[in-house]
């Protein structure tokens, strides 16, 4: 309650998922799933419009024996959603130049929330065990954390990423950091795309096409194509489980 990020000034509330045997093995440690816009993820009446069903999720799938058990830690969005989840410089809407703040965003997680999870919680801190998680600008966040925080976050998900964000000039964000990324790094990255978004698939396309010229092993990799999916939280939550499965399997 009322979780203070010193990188905003301000306090916010955070949301934790703990497994059920979390109680019963007081040995086991957990691997941790940060998630973005954090009020969508567990609670319809705190969702802007539905909710993810992450825990109803997991508790399906764990006491079915498909997923191992993991904590998620829900961290919720603020009114400046727009500039806390863009991590570079971009055009708004007005066509004005705007600040992102997404470094920010990504340093209030891996400098304060998370050692704070890791203190409180029976967690298991390596980056391969450490993994985030959002959608839209979100999802941005997600292949921003692989590329250039690869040191903390071992497994992202980006559903749905924002892909039309452009630069004063024109440029698209995400590509042009992409093209200019030195590190590969060895995170696993999720990331989908719905047709009913982009009426194509070209933009996801391209995303997968530069990671793997600039590095990234394909193995790591894993684009899902939706024939019938929407920019919504029904489809992001109904294609949650393979995704998750998939980010961790082998580890």
């Amino acid at each position: 309650k009322d979780f203070t990020l010193p990188q905003f000034a301000r306090t916010s509330d955070i949301y934790v998922y703990l497994p059920k045997s979390y109680q019963l093995n007081t040995k086991k440690t957990y691997p941790v799933l940060y998630m973005l816009d954090g009020q969508n993820i567990f609670d319809a009446h705190s969702a802007h419009s539905d909710e993810w069903r992450i825990d109803e999720q997991l508790e399906e799938l764990t006491t079915k024996g498909t997923l191992d058990e993991i904590i998620v830690v829900a961290v919720p969005n603020s009114a400046q959603r727009w500039v806390e989840y863009n991590p570079w410089d971009f055009k708004d809407r007005d066509g004005k130049a705007s600040k992102g703040q997404g470094e920010l965003s990504i340093r209030a997680i891996k400098d304060t929330l998370k050692p704070f999870i890791d203190s409180k919680y029976r967690t298991d801190p390596q980056p391969a065990a450490t993994g985030l998680a959002g959608s839209s600008l979100g999802g941005l966040m997600a292949i921003y954390a692989a590329l250039d925080h690869s040191d903390t976050f071992g497994f992202t998900a980006a559903f749905s990423p924002a892909l039309a964000i452009e630069d004063m000039d024109g440029k698209n964000v995400l590509f042009e950091a992409i093209k200019k990324h030195k590190n590969s790094g060895n995170s696993k990255i999720y990331f989908d795309m719905g047709r009913m978004e982009y009426d194509n698939y070209d933009q996801i396309e391209q995303l997968n096409n530069l990671l793997i010229k600039q590095g990234f092993k394909p193995e790591n990799l894993k684009l899902v194509k939706d024939d019938l999916g929407r920019h919504c939280e029904v489809d992001w939550s109904r294609r949650f489980p393979a995704a998750l499965a998939w980010l961790r399997a082998g580890i």
